[in-house]
């Protein structure tokens, strides 16, 4: 009686992965980033992070592996600079910007250990979708010198989430473009116990953090010497009226604005 329960057991089982109702991509994945260099995966969706040629895993293969699978998926950092290179534009993460569009967790090993450091022209990530978590790294050096794009550091886009812990966000720049440090224009942004700070908006709002609309709300943080310049306001931070902001046992000092509110 009971091998013949353990032969339907295993024929069961068989069925599920015939019909694809038991799919290894639907578990949550630990990439460790082992390789500083800005190439892309040599496979996205095989769940083996790994770049052509050295095999290495790199912050960009990573990030295209967890946007292929199920997930949620968790990226492992290590102390060092990680370069972000490339044209904006394709939203594919190929290259440019590192474009985000699943639920993701990237943990570096402090501020002032792991960095993503903007290499040219270009920000440094775009959040497309997915809930995500940035902890224990520096976001830094987005420079949009092209006039009216937005959040040279981040850009986060749509109805996700996205969250800050110990996280540093700083000389990022836009051209006539919101949001020097931080774009939200939507969803859910939490920042907790981080820096954004010495971000600028040339002629434009929100030289630390922009909200257009969403939920936002900033604990136990600094926003310091950021810059809207040209009339822009809100040198730390600029949020439309509409959206729902709260800032708790935070320090908002030594930010500048053209126009009105240097702080907020």
């Amino acid at each position: 009686m009971k091998n013949k329960m353990w032969k339907h057991s295993l024929i069961y089982l068989g069925l599920l992965f015939s019909y694809g109702l038991f799919n290894s991509t639907t578990f949550s994945k630990t990439f460790s980033v082992n390789s500083f260099e800005d190439i892309d995966d040599e496979t996205p969706g095989d769940g083996d992070c790994a770049i052509a040629d050295t095999g290495d895993c790199t912050l960009r293969a990573a990030v295209s592996e967890a946007n292929a699978l199920e997930g949620p998926d968790t990226i492992i950092l290590q102390e060092g600079t990680y370069p972000i290179t490339g044209a904006m534009g394709d939203d594919i993460n190929q290259e440019g910007d590192i474009d985000i569009s699943s639920d993701l967790t990237i943990q570096g090993e402090g501020a002032r250990k792991t960095i993503l450091s903007r290499q040219g022209d270009g920000r440094v990530l775009h959040l497309v979708n997915g809930k995500v978590s940035l902890l224990d790294l520096t976001i830094s050096n987005g420079n949009l010198a092209s006039m009216g794009l937005h959040g040279a550091g981040i850009y986060f886009e749509g109805g996700g989430e996205l969250k800050l812990a110990y996280v540093t966000v700083t000389n990022n720049e836009s051209q006539e473009g919101n949001g020097g440090g931080i774009y939200s224009e939507g969803g859910s942004l939490v920042i907790e116990n981080s820096t954004i700070s010495k971000n600028k908006a040339n002629k434009a709002h929100g030289g630390g953090i922009y909200i257009l609309q969403g939920d936002f709300q900033l604990n136990g943080s600094t926003v310091s010497e950021n810059q809207a310049t040209g009339g822009g306001s809100g040198g730390g931070i600029y949020a439309v009226p509409s959206a729902n902001s709260t800032i708790n046992y935070s320090t908002i000092i030594l930010n500048r604005s053209g126009g009105q509110g240097g702080g907020v």
